[in-house]
């Protein structure tokens, strides 16, 4: 209901105007519990104070909270897991943020609350893993998928500025071939569910340690690195907690992050699931404790959906980061 009040308010305007409409928008949708699409009751709390005071006389920013409650049905499903609002206050995102995004994937669910809550003031880019690496941890991708690759960067701020209208248009880079005006510019990079693939690959190359040099050049003195990870036992060992399954220990991405220069500042328990026990949980035979067995990916379709259903999303470690001020 809420896109389309937006778009009664927004149709026909010129883009000067549109921002301010939709947050008129926003405002009726939430005055009036339309807000929320008719979801589920725990996910349909009113929203207070959808719109930021401003007495300027310019257009207000959106609120992280209007923006979240402005989403589809199924992306708000997802929040229960993800706490997004939670997890990026945690971070620290101010609006006027240049904020660079690894791999936002083309369901763009983090992107579509932080493209918009930058809209205004600050910027968004999108950054992927190596080429080289990307491939190299894929099992026999076929080649409309290799093909989404290569082009990424050519389809990436296309596919967003039709979704997000931003003052400043987005950017699309990779890792290893970063821009030279960005580096010493960013004032946040993040990094949600994405570093286990790091260690998919070979353990004789560089890719993390270059990924994180990389990250370190492109940021402010001062500048944040969020992570969000999935989180294996300290315990654990080989591929239960090597990211082969998509897990990581937490003192091992704490370690390379700190060898990399950066200050671990504060860890959270925001994304946690002390439900999700890949070790003793009763799964069928046969069936691998990977991150992808539960929702919303469900590797194993029908089989133990029941069991990954009441597990909910993976346990996860959320740390923030921080490049030492000069």
């Amino acid at each position: 209901m809420t896109q389309a009040i937006i778009r009664i308010f927004t149709t026909g305007l010129p883009r000067n105007l549109k921002r301010a409409a939709a947050l008129a928008a926003v405002t009726v949708a939430a005055m009036t519990g339309c807000s929320q699409d008719s979801g589920p009751a725990d996910d349909a709390a009113t929203v207070e104070q959808p719109v930021a005071s401003d007495l300027s006389g310019q257009a207000p920013e959106l609120t992280l909270e209007a923006i979240i409650a402005a989403r589809s049905e199924e992306a708000r499903a997802r929040d229960k897991w993800r706490h997004p609002r939670e997890t990026l206050e945690f971070f620290g995102l101010q609006p006027d943020h240049f904020v660079v995004e690894m791999m936002p994937g083309d369901a763009m669910w983090y992107t579509d609350v932080i493209a918009p809550y930058v809209a205004e003031r600050g910027r968004f880019g999108a950054i992927a893993y190596p080429t080289s690496m990307y491939l190299a941890f894929l099992t026999n991708p076929s080649e409309e998928r290799v093909a989404r690759i290569h082009s990424w960067r050519d389809r990436f701020p296309g596919e967003l500025t039709a979704k997000v209208d931003l003052a400043q248009p987005p950017l699309a880079f990779e890792y290893g071939d970063i821009p030279q005006d960005v580096i010493g510019q960013v004032d946040m990079v993040l990094m949600l569910r994405e570093l286990h693939n790091y260690n998919r690959v070979s353990e004789e190359n560089t890719y993390l340690q270059d990924t994180l040099k990389d990250t370190f050049d492109m940021l402010k003195p001062g500048g944040v690195v969020g992570v969000v990870q999935h989180r294996a036992p300290e315990e654990a060992e080989g591929p239960d907690g090597d990211g082969s399954y998509g897990y990581m220990k937490q003192s091992q991405v704490i370690e390379v992050f700190q060898a990399a220069g950066f200050m671990l500042e504060e860890s959270s328990e925001i994304n946690a699931n002390p439900n999700d026990n890949p070790e003793t949980e009763a799964r069928s035979e046969g069936v691998v404790g990977i991150v992808w067995r539960l929702p919303p990916t469900y590797y194993y379709g029908e089989k133990d959906r029941a069991i990954f259903e009441a597990v909910g999303e993976t346990d996860r470690m959320t740390l923030r980061f921080r490049k030492p001020a000069e």
